[in-house]
């Protein structure tokens, strides 16, 4: 139960902590850059995702992908679950640009649950016979939880930075 309190609260971190996004752009930045290629993809996934989603309704086929496992139940759960990560990679760039820690950890342990969600609702539609389909699965999923590194990481740092406190001595007046 201790371990579980510990990191509950990033007291110990159970993964290696960095202080630079790919070794080279500090993480703060590493994290906003990550967060806005982010909101781009799911941003331009939307329209095809939607016509995908109106196609299948008017003609019962969808001729953008070789989708056949019921795209009227899987199409509104990943419009739905996009929604969503929007709604998170929003939360993650306010936390990040405000540099608030309570906004960070509420989006880390969403994000795990949305990892989670989409695990689940993925392994259920999945075709393990279309590759590219499956790679971009993977590669998003991938995507997410080294987003989640991140923002792990810099809620860490930013926690041991609060720690620090700097004090100032005043001179006295000479008597």
């Amino acid at each position: 139960m201790e371990e579980l309190t510990k990191c509950i609260k990033f007291e110990s971190p159970h993964f290696p902590v960095v202080k630079k996004f790919c070794c080279c752009i500090p993480l703060r930045r590493g994290l906003l850059i990550c967060s806005y290629c982010n909101l781009v993809f799911i941003l331009l996934s939307f329209p095809i995702l939607i016509y995908m989603l109106v196609e299948s309704k008017t003609t019962g086929h969808i001729t953008v992908t070789t989708l056949t496992l019921e795209p009227n139940i899987h199409l509104p759960i990943t419009i739905a679950l996009n929604i969503i990560d929007v709604m998170l990679t929003i939360i993650m760039l306010v936390g990040v640009h405000k540099k608030r820690r309570d906004l960070l950890k509420v989006c880390f342990y969403m994000g795990l649950i949305y990892v989670l969600l989409t695990i689940i609702v993925d392994l259920t539609f999945f075709n393990f016979n279309n590759y590219m389909e499956n790679i971009s699965y993977v590669c998003v999923t991938v995507y997410n939880i080294y987003l989640l590194y991140l923002v792990y990481n810099i809620v860490y740092v930013l926690q041991k930075e609060a720690l620090v406190q700097y004090v100032t001595y005043h001179e006295q007046p000479p008597l």
